[in-house]
């Protein structure tokens, strides 16, 4: 709302031709639409490489597609505050923007950021079924019934258990680990 008032809306979103929108998610700043060709388009804010597509700058509209490898299929995607990941038919994970990119570093009060997608690292064999996220963590669900997480650490949300890894809150972890469930 604009001064108390409801803001009038913008118009229906345009896509490329051909391609229609599956679904949409939703970060703090930006969307990200899984399309029906299982390709991922982002729009909105660009700062921290949340739109997948190598620059920084904002869009204002889906224009773009996010640089996956060439081939890829996407069977799923997440969005946290400022980044964003997708599940590929090849049981891989890609993410792209800042915070939660399962790169593997080691544990740290600053987080890491990428204009283009990353491959998540140490995921484990089990196929996964499912990604979710939070404001600043996802995990993946996998047919075992096994989870990994990483992201931002905050009291405990990344399921690593008890002890001196509480200690080190508000860190972001960006190996995935797996969660006992």
């Amino acid at each position: 709302t604009t001064s108390g008032r409801i803001a009038e809306p913008l118009g229906p979103l345009s896509f490329p031709t051909n391609r229609t929108p599956l679904e949409f998610i939703f970060g703090a700043d930006h969307t990200c639409s899984l399309m029906d060709n299982f390709s991922v388009m982002c729009w909105g804010k660009g700062n921290y490489g949340q739109l997948g597509n190598g620059a920084s700058g904002n869009l204002h509209s889906p224009s773009t597609f996010v640089k996956l490898p060439a081939g890829s299929t996407v069977v799923d995607i997440v969005s946290t505050w400022d980044s964003s990941c997708a599940l590929l038919n090849s049981n891989e994970v890609y993410c792209w923007g800042s915070g939660v990119l399962g790169l593997g570093t080691t544990p740290s009060s600053s987080r890491s950021t990428t204009l283009n997608p990353l491959k998540v690292v140490n995921l484990s064999n089990s196929t996964i079924v499912k990604l979710v996220s939070g404001n600043q963590q996802v995990c993946t669900l996998t047919i075992t019934g096994t989870s990994q997480c990483w992201g931002r650490e905050l009291g405990g949300n990344l399921g690593r258990g008890v002890g001196s890894l509480l200690n080190q809150y508000n860190h972001y972890y960006d190996t995935p680990e797996e969660v006992s469930i």
